[in-house]
């Protein structure tokens, strides 16, 4: 009997069927076979550590060791407040990196391996226990970085600490390798402070903040990291050298805070935030309103990895083009009515009795005119007599 169209359909599907489930097979076990060939270890041996007054992680471990052409690397990161960040590949079996303490630090590395596929190992993770007591830290630690000037920092007392509680701040520049205490401290309360010289531009730091008790939770701050706020830096302040008088307006020059390209400046016309014009140079052109008066200021502004830095405002310039002669006559008139209202208390009492002259008195008068008589009487009773007379 012969088979029915259908029947011979149908066999061939279920050779087609069997076929791919046999290539399926044979890629998934070449896949698996290549995967196992590429498994990479996880690093062993791991140690380090931590200095507290640098804020400095070092870690090292045993180099993992791979046949064949593998260019064997390292990543490492470290995690602070739920974030992975400042994440390197590296070839070197080890990693130095500043680490803010006074939060959960968790440092993790594995193995990766560059072929026509790349191969990452697993993640080794390494939580670092912080000394202290929880809460004793210092806490609401603030510092503003004025650029080649000085290095600001405050913060208060942790909840949990002594009231006896002091705190030393120090600061670790890691480029230079410089360790540099601070020692202009003032206190109030439970409030400190601390400020020293810094003259830099700008370069990595690290400011720690120990206490003067080994209970006391120690606390790093970062002046970058990406992901997280390390502390505001100020730029230094230009300052206004020149302002001229140019057609229809003033030319104004100012002094460069800075040596970095891409500089950009603010200048603030008549202390109002709404009149602001913006370049990139240190010299602008300001149309004006003539016969009117007119303040400048000038502040830098520089942008970095999504970050503003700014400086304080400048000293006020002004510029005032008013004729000052219509004022003249509002300031001469009452310096002259002070000046008479001087001379008459000075000299009232003369000008009275030139302007009313004084009455006599009738009655003193004939008192002095009798006084005359009976004096000029008795003058003549005196005189003796003449003995010729007699």
């Amino acid at each position: 009997m012969k088979a029915s169209p259908q029947s011979r359909s149908g066999d061939e599907m279920g050779q087609g069927s069997f076929m791919g489930t046999l290539v399926l097979l044979l890629v998934t076990l070449i896949g698996a076979v290549r995967g196992a060939t590429l498994t990479l270890p996880r690093p062993s041996n791991v140690s380090y550590t931590l200095n507290e007054t640098r804020c400095q992680l070092d870690v090292v471990w045993t180099p993992v060791r791979m046949e064949g052409a593998c260019d064997v690397k390292y990543r490492s990161a470290i995690r602070t407040g739920g974030v992975w960040v400042v994440e390197r590949i590296h070839r070197n079996h080890s990693r130095t990196v500043q680490v803010p303490l006074g939060k959960e630090v968790v440092f993790r590395v594995r193995t990766e391996c560059q072929q026509e596929q790349s191969q990452k190992g697993e993640w080794l993770n390494i939580s670092l226990p912080q000394n202290g007591v929880p809460g004793t830290g210092a806490v609401n630690v603030s510092c503003i970085w004025h650029m080649e000037r000085s290095l600001e920092c405050s913060w208060l007392r942790g909840e949990n600490a002594s009231r006896d509680a002091n705190y030393s701040l120090t600061l670790w520049i890691p480029e230079l390798r410089r360790e540099q205490p601070c020692t202009n401290y003032t206190k109030k309360g439970g409030a400190f402070r601390c400020a020293f010289d810094l003259k830099y531009e700008w370069i990595e730091l690290s400011i720690s903040l120990q206490g003067n008790s080994k209970d006391i939770q120690p606390v790093c701050i970062l002046s970058k990291m990406s992901g997280e706020v390390g502390f505001p830096v100020r730029l230094k302040t230009p300052s206004i050298v020149n302002i001229t008088k140019n057609n229809g307006g003033v030319f104004l020059n100012w002094t460069k805070p800075s040596l970095w390209s891409g500089m950009n400046y603010e200048v603030e016309i008549n202390n109002s935030g709404s009149e602001i014009q913006q370049t990139h140079n240190t010299n602008i052109s300001i149309s004006l309103k003539p016969k009117a008066r007119h303040t400048f200021r000038v502040r830098a502004k520089f942008y970095i990895s999504g970050e503003i830095w700014t400086s304080d405002w400048s000293e006020v310039v002004d510029w005032d083009e008013r004729d000052h002669t219509l004022y003249i006559p509002y300031i001469l008139a009452p310096l002259c009515v002070a000046v008479l209202t001087v001379v008459f208390l000075i000299y009232r009492k003369r000008i009275k009795e030139m302007i009313l002259p004084t009455i006599p008195e009738p009655r003193n008068f004939l008192e002095q005119m009798f006084d005359g008589e009976s004096e000029d009487y008795s003058k003549v009773k005196s005189v003796p007599e003449d003995p010729k007379l007699s």
